[in-house]
């Protein structure tokens, strides 16, 4: 009995040994995932939240704010290179998702789907060929 705890003990600390790499590298990838993937979505969400302001800025700030808010906005693009380039970023992060779905040119079909296409037309041509052939046994004398 005694026997068989010390070896179920040493198991679990050799498991334990062995599993402690793989659990340092496992959060080594997600703390990396993590300071590359926050950044992002905190600059999408800043941005977000300036595009919003400025389009309601238009509804509910006299309209000389508006303008110095607009004029704010566009000095800065035009100054900070950071700016602009963090402005084009989250554009194209935002747009993205929309011009992968965007109707372009039709889809072009590959090789293997005109395949597929011509063997399920030339099998369905050949089954009805088929039934018409045993209709025709079946059924001959009534031409």
């Amino acid at each position: 009995m005694i026997n068989e705890e010390a070896h179920m003990a040493a198991l679990l600390t050799a498991l334990a040994i062995l599993t402690f790499p793989i659990r340092v590298i496992w959060f080594l990838a997600l703390a990396a995932c993590l300071v590359v993937v926050a950044p992002v979505f905190l600059m999408l969400a800043c941005f977000v939240g300036f595009w919003i302001v400025l389009a309601i800025s238009y509804v509910f700030l006299p309209s000389d704010w508006t303008l110095t808010l607009w004029q704010s906005a566009s000095d800065l693009y035009d100054q900070s290179a950071w700016f602009k380039a963090a402005t084009i970023t989250s554009w194209t992060l935002l747009c993205l998702p929309i011009l992968a779905v965007w109707p372009g040119r039709p889809p072009t079909k590959s090789q293997r789907d005109l395949d597929d296409e011509a063997y399920t037309a030339a099998l369905f041509t050949r089954q009805q060929d088929e039934c018409r052939a045993k209709f025709k046994k079946s059924f001959g004398h009534l031409d």
